[in-house]
């Protein structure tokens, strides 16, 4: 090969290899894990939890410490687990945080290809969940878009009150029946078993 055939050759490695080092931080980007959307999500919609409580309990889950803090309204909240796409909270006695970091290949009004799938559940021995969806800047989504019409919304009229559990290692959202306040004596064994079981496929929620 001549010299003049070796510099050229050199030159489109070299000019490949910048482009490749420019591109590297847009996809880079394009990551994000659980503990980036703890850390951007507005506080309205957590006002138990200060900016500073929830970096501190990732610092201390990290640091293989309890994670627990003193909330907005003098009480004792706790992040009882942590991974890349999920993290559970304890608000308080009665109230629990669930969010699962979803990976989507639609396309969001904000070009953004993440979903936050959060599952409020509260209560104690009688128990009912809520759950709603948010791209990875917080915007708002339909959760008609991501879910079955029939746990779309807990109607009073129609007593479609129900659980959901999602899960701490893949995807998924197991459903239960909400647990209602009745005397030990009607209360019926079935009343406990799952319903079904939502299963993510990069677009929507549906049943396995």
């Amino acid at each position: 090969m001549s010299i003049k055939k070796r510099l050229k050759e050199s030159g489109r490695v070299l000019t490949l290899a910048v482009c490749m080092a420019a591109m590297s931080p847009m996809y880079a980007q394009d990551v994000m894990v659980m503990k980036d959307i703890v850390k951007t999500m507005p506080d309205s919609m957590m006002p138990y939890l200060t900016h500073n409580n929830r970096l501190d309990m990732i610092d201390f889950l990290e640091s293989k410490m309890p994670a627990k803090v003193k909330n907005s309204f003098e009480g004792t909240s706790e992040m009882e687990a942590l991974n890349d796409s999920y993290v559970r909270i304890k608000l308080n006695q009665a109230a629990i945080l669930e969010m699962r970091l979803l990976k989507t290949d639609s396309s969001l009004l904000d070009s953004t290809h993440y979903i936050i799938c959060i599952a409020m559940t509260v209560g104690i021995d009688s128990q009912q969940s809520s759950i709603a969806f948010y791209s990875a800047k917080w915007n708002s989504l339909n959760a008609s878009d991501y879910l079955p019409e029939e746990y779309v919304v807990n109607d009073c009229s129609n007593k479609r009150f129900y659980i959901f559990r999602l899960s701490e290692t893949d995807d998924n959202v197991d459903i239960y029946p909400s647990k209602m306040p009745m005397p030990k004596e009607y209360f019926n064994e079935n009343d406990n078993k799952k319903l079904t079981t939502l299963k993510w496929n990069t677009r929507r929620y549906n049943k396995s």
